[in-house]
């Protein structure tokens, strides 16, 4: 959770969690808990705040020359990390993907795959 980035509509920045975890932690396992047990996410979650920026580039009154950033719930944010490294950590444990899957892993890398597939496309195109 890096500092200084923008909130949701819940108004909480992740300074707040990272500095009110140690008093708070017994409230945002249960919290976290209730969510994952119940399937029921706050509203606040599932809201996000969408913002057009402009592109520097190209004139400013058309549209095509933004791009939406979308401010979600930094709580949610770190809910979702949270099960995403509960389900990548059991998967890797449990062997539940196969080795030449890379992409989105830590400590892998694509580079071999690329390698095979451009060999492979060669080789058909002969």
């Amino acid at each position: 959770m890096k500092n200084n980035k923008a909130c949701g509509i819940d108004n909480i920045v992740n300074e707040h969690i990272k500095y009110s975890f140690p008093k708070m932690t017994n409230v945002y396992v249960k919290l976290f808990n209730t969510v994952f047990n119940t399937g029921i996410i706050p509203d606040a979650w599932t809201k996000g705040i969408t913002n057009p920026i402009y592109k520097n580039k190209g004139e400013p009154s058309k549209p095509e020359n933004y791009h939406p950033i979308t401010l979600l719930s930094c709580l949610d944010k770190l809910f979702t990390s949270v099960i995403n490294n509960k389900v990548n950590s059991y998967a890797e444990r449990t062997n539940l993907i196969n080795n030449c899957q890379a992409g989105f892993r830590k400590n892998y890398s694509t580079f071999e795959n690329i390698f095979v597939l451009n060999h492979l496309i060669q080789v058909l195109n002969k």
